[in-house]
């Protein structure tokens, strides 16, 4: 069992299919409000969810934020923005996630979050306070080791998880020198949040 969580947590296959998914669900809820609010509001509860990370991380207006896979529906960049009016910068990889999110960001008339196409694996990372690290970014290991590796000291690192693999990650991070978990928070609907912070250079 402990062999398979780590096979299917290496996986860059499945972690497509997933991102695929999210993308196809966030596609959606750009175009029908409905939708967003039955997936994000009343499912996955993510208001709730993210306020406990903002609240975990110290997030505050004068924080600097990466949101890394924000997807073509902020949901996550949003709510800090509102919330913790903090400055937010969020990636993505795909092109055309950028331009939904683009295009989502100026329909809610927000001007305190930019959006850009980038990797994790090699985007610059030492200027933030707090970096968000979605569930479906891949390929994982390496953008877990630029973010590891190349924030500043100080920074606080939300790696989010499916429930099942929690324990996969933990041995991931653990490996890193100066890293460590400050708090784990389990939310509904089998995802959690393990709040990381970077004590050494």
């Amino acid at each position: 069992m402990k062999r398979m969580k780590q096979r299917i947590y290496e996986s860059t296959l499945l972690r497509k299919l997933d991102g695929l998914f999210w993308f196809f669900i966030d596609v959606v809820a750009t175009m029908i409000p409905f939708f967003s609010k039955l997936v994000y509001d009343m499912w996955l509860k993510m208001e709730s969810c993210v306020r406990k990370e903002i609240i975990t991380s110290n997030i505050c207006k004068d924080s600097r934020v990466l949101i890394v896979g924000c997807g073509p529906f902020p949901s996550t960049a949003v709510i800090i923005a509102r919330m913790a009016k903090a400055k937010i910068v969020a990636i993505d990889n795909k092109k055309l996630a950028v331009t939904l999110a683009k295009k989502y960001l100026v329909r809610m008339g927000l001007k305190n979050v930019l959006i850009y196409q980038g990797d994790g694996r090699n985007f610059p990372v030492s200027n933030f306070d707090v970096i968000v690290i979605n569930s479906s970014v891949n390929p994982r290991k390496e953008v877990l080791d630029n973010i590891f590796k190349f924030s500043k000291k100080g920074s606080v690192i939300v790696c989010r998880e499916p429930k099942f693999l929690k324990n996969e990650l933990s041995k991931v991070i653990l490996q890193y020198k100066g890293i460590t978990i400050k708090e784990l928070i389990n939310h509904p609907n089998n995802w959690c949040s393990y709040i990381v912070v970077k004590e050494d250079q």
